[in-house]
């Protein structure tokens, strides 16, 4: 029994002995690695803090793309890059190009007074991203106030935004009215709201280790005000204006004009979701009492086309007898 024993020990003894060779073989293989295949083993994943960086440098200022100068070789748009909006889909990098040239046109010939920053940055995965954005632009509702407020010395323009006034339902107030030129008056300030359009990119990328490149392959693009609508929170009608006037600024160059105001209109639908943007929308009335007020005039205005039909029978048969006479 104690010879048995004693041959168990051994056998366990010379087990771990094998065992702790093998390990010290491996991690002395391991040791004797070029440092090139180090290097291109810590490479075959970028680290986030990496992709952030190099997705920063390369944002536009002008708009939600990415605009990569040529000396600029960490970064890459693939051929068949795939663009996906609030509104449609498109893929590759023709389409990618046109869409920036789109952007940059309606900044400077759609939008007065547009602006575009790139508010935060942050990384999914080691090759995704997010960007938020805000879009920003001087209405058409106000802009010759704001005109006259930038170019007469006397006068000063003071913007802000209704971001946080979704759930508001905005209707006409002589009160406010009145408080907007006593403020002119007295202070010289143009007082007016701007449009801010808030929206996110998601931005994918494949790595290619060898040049050391992230290369898109996909870029989503997302507005917070149609997120807003699609779940029922946005009712401010001023907000949903800005949505529609920002919306139709960004028409494709390769999309006709009624084609892609059909598709806005057939997308957000605001005629149906916010209070206000109907064809017969009166402020201060709720949907009960508008309906009212159409059937009254509705009356009103067959009741006056019969009328002046009748004077016109009238005034006919006056004019026949005396020409008669």
């Amino acid at each position: 029994m104690h010879d048995i024993s004693r041959a168990a020990r051994s056998m366990h003894f010379t087990e771990a002995f094998i065992v702790f060779l093998l390990v010290c073989y491996l991690a002395d293989g391991f040791n004797s690695c070029s440092s090139k295949q180090r290097r291109l083993l810590s490479m075959s994943v970028p680290q986030d803090d990496v992709l952030v960086q190099r997705v920063s440098s390369v944002l536009s200022t002008y708009g939600p793309f990415l605009d990569i100068p040529s000396t600029q070789k960490r970064v890459a748009v693939s051929e068949n890059v795939v663009v996906t909006t609030d509104y449609r889909s498109t893929r590759g990098i023709a389409e990618y190009e046109a869409l920036k040239t789109d952007i940059v046109r309606a900044n400077n010939n759609d939008m007065y007074g547009a602006s575009y920053c790139t508010t935060r940055v942050a990384s999914l995965s080691p090759t995704r991203c997010t960007v938020n954005f805000n879009a920003s632009f001087i209405p058409d509702s106000i802009s010759s106030l704001a005109w006259t407020a930038k170019n007469i010395p006397v006068f000063k323009l003071i913007l802000f935004d209704l971001c946080d006034r979704e759930r508001a339902r905005s209707s006409f107030s002589w009160e406010k009215f009145k408080q907007f030129l006593a403020r002119i008056a007295t202070k010289g300030e143009f007082y007016l709201p701007q449009a801010v359009i808030q929206g996110q990119l998601e931005l994918t990328f494949d790595f290619d280790v060898a040049s050391d490149t992230l290369v898109l392959v996909s870029q989503k693009e997302k507005l917070n005000l149609i997120r807003s609508l699609d779940t029922g929170i946005l009712k401010n009608r001023a907000l949903a204006t800005h949505l529609l006037e920002y919306s139709l600024a960004r028409r494709p160059s390769s999309v006709d004009l009624y084609e892609w105001d059909g598709m806005v209109t057939y997308r957000l639908q605001l005629y149906k979701r916010v209070p206000g943007m109907g064809q017969f929308d009166v402020d201060g009335l709720e949907g009960e009492k508008q309906n009212e007020l159409l059937e009254l005039g509705n009356k009103f205005l067959g009741y006056g086309v019969g009328l002046m039909f009748l004077t016109s029978l009238m005034f006919g048969a006056v004019v026949l007898d005396k020409l008669s006479n």
